[in-house]
Formats: structure tokens, sequence, C-alpha cells
């Protein structure tokens, strides 16, 4: 089990968190198209500094891209948000893939993309 909020420690740099995360963001987008599901939260697989859109912030009208990358400790909340929002767009899949079993953990991405593709795997 890989907990991408501890990711850091057990990576060593946050430049290994951004490029996991990526990888991440970069499979859930190409299952997605492969699919043809579009996502809740629009991903951008930019590598070690990819991006998710938050389409339910409304700070006047703008619907900001959160980074899954650290850029310094202040952004830690965004980066947060982000790794929960990519999380519920691998859940958005498997719920219309009909699978309904709820995500073990809300950061654990790589375990929930490794159950995302064991399903895709089945199809």
């Amino acid at each position: 089990m890989t907990d991408l909020t501890a990711c850091r420690d057990q990576l060593g740099t946050d430049d290994e968190a951004a490029s996991a995360l990526g990888f991440v963001a970069h499979c859930v987008r190409i299952i997605s198209k492969l699919f043809q599901i579009p996502l809740k939260f629009q991903v951008f697989p930019l590598a070690s500094r990819s991006f998710v859109r938050d389409e339910t912030t409304n700070e006047q009208n703008q619907k900001p891209l959160l980074p899954l990358f650290m850029l310094r400790g202040s952004e830690k909340p965004k980066y947060m948000r982000a790794i929960i929002l990519l999380n519920l767009n691998i859940y958005h899949i498997l719920k219309v893939k009909g699978y309904k079993k709820a995500l073990k953990n809300k950061f654990d991405v790589i375990e929930n993309l490794q159950y995302l593709l064991e399903i895709c795997g089945d199809v």
C-alpha cells in the first residue's frame, strides 16, 4: 500500500511523488478515453507537473487548476484536494463500469489505480 500523502517519505523527494501522481493522472485519462467515460474533474497529465481542475469551486466563476505536485508548504491544501479529486475520478470510472465498491482510502491513488486496472483487465 502506497499512501501518497506519505509518498515523499517513502520515495524520498517531492519530484518522485509528483511523477507517480502524474503517471496515475495519465492512466486515469487514458482509461476514461478508452471506455468513453467523461471524467468529473478534468485531468491535465503533464508528467510530474500534472493538474486537476476543480469543477466544484466557484471563486468568482473560476475553476482553479489544482497541482498534483508540491510547490511549497502553503500549497498543501490544494495538493491534497487534487489527490482527492483524482481519486474521485477513479471512483467515477468504477461506478460507471458497474463496480460500486467504495475506495478504501481517498488518498491512496496507487492502490485505487491498481484496483481500477484489475477491473479493466476483466473487461
